[in-house]
């Protein structure tokens, strides 16, 4: 297993960003973080934005990209704002090969309103 923990001096609590395994990448729930690592929370469609970001660069140093997720788990924190949500995230996909996806909404642990979590295949 490989694992590619959080910068110290984040933020953000102690975790494993990616943990690559058994032929997949887990990528942990990834909040909107600014280049500093702070936590932000502008409108839902720019914290999806953020979060992809976010996700690409953990992808890529990997050597993996979003054509390799096949999962993904979503949390918002209200589901007045799916509307934005499902508009922001199909931006990132082809139209025609979506992952599979769960999208609840729920309390967060910080204070933002999405919350994203992938699951890539390595190979």
């Amino acid at each position: 297993m490989r694992y590619a923990a959080t910068p110290q001096g984040s933020s953000l609590p102690p975790y494993s960003e990616v943990v690559i395994a058994n032929g997949f990448a887990f990528l942990s729930g990834q909040v909107p973080v600014d280049d500093a690592g702070e936590v932000v929370r502008p409108s839902v469609s720019d914290q999806v934005d953020l979060i992809f970001g976010r996700a690409i660069k953990s992808l890529a140093a990997a050597g993996l990209d979003l054509r390799h997720v096949v999962k993904v788990q979503a949390w918002l924190t209200h589901a007045a704002h799916f509307p934005e949500f499902n508009a922001a995230y199909s931006r990132y996909f082809d139209g025609e090969r979506y992952p599979a996806r769960s999208t609840v909404v729920s309390e967060l642990a910080v204070p933002v309103d999405v919350e994203i979590e992938f699951v890539a295949v390595t190979t």
